[in-house]
């Protein structure tokens, strides 16, 4: 992994009871531009970020910690730089995640840095607000337009309050979808309506 781009991240405040799942993701390049794996992105260029829990090792003169840090957190926030790293994102092989060490989150802007080996980095901002009721609801796909015989997942599926303030929804509503490309929809993974 020679650079990192920010894939995908939250363009509205999401609630505060969330955790970061897959809401905030990356993506690696070589230094032609051509994708790299995250596997192999952890095992050459964005070690460190992949290992940033551990505070007491360094690579090239920097703890670990340090090469996913927080640029800026709300005041009340008591989590450190060791306490976020990049993990793999389940079902693509070319994307990491950014993961908190099990705490929580608290009401507010943070903004967090993610350096690779090299030295290259991407920041990305998000917020996190106290979510009201539900008025809305967002769904959106990886694909705009799906080829017949093939299969496409829900990218996102969340409520959306009256201040814009996103909670996730996936496998806590019911769906249904019709049409004649329509062969079967699954609402989660364990039931299939055809």
């Amino acid at each position: 992994a020679y650079d990192i781009q920010v894939a995908k991240a939250p363009s509205a405040p999401f609630d505060v009871t969330s955790d970061l799942g897959e809401k905030i993701q990356f993506s690696f390049t070589d230094a032609n531009g051509n994708a790299v794996k995250t596997a192999k992105a952890k095992t050459a260029g964005a070690e460190a970020a992949f290992d940033s829990y551990d505070n007491t090792n360094k690579v090239n003169g920097s703890l670990k910690s340090d090469y996913v840090a927080i640029v800026s957190q709300p005041s009340a926030s008591k989590l450190e730089n060791k306490d976020f790293k990049l993990d793999f994102k389940s079902g693509n092989e070319y994307k990491a995640v950014l993961a908190v060490n099990g705490k929580e989150l608290v009401e507010g802007t943070y903004t967090i840095k993610v350096v690779l080996d090299n030295g290259k980095y991407e920041t990305v901002t998000f917020e996190v607000k106290e979510f009201g009721t539900p008025v809305a609801l967002n769904l959106k796909y990886n694909a705009d337009a799906v080829e017949l015989d093939s299969y496409v997942e829900i990218d996102t599926l969340e409520w959306v309050d009256a201040n814009g303030v996103t909670k996730d929804a996936l496998g806590k509503v019911d769906l249904a979808a019709t049409g004649y490309a329509v062969e079967a929809f699954a609402t989660d993974d364990s039931s299939v309506v055809n």
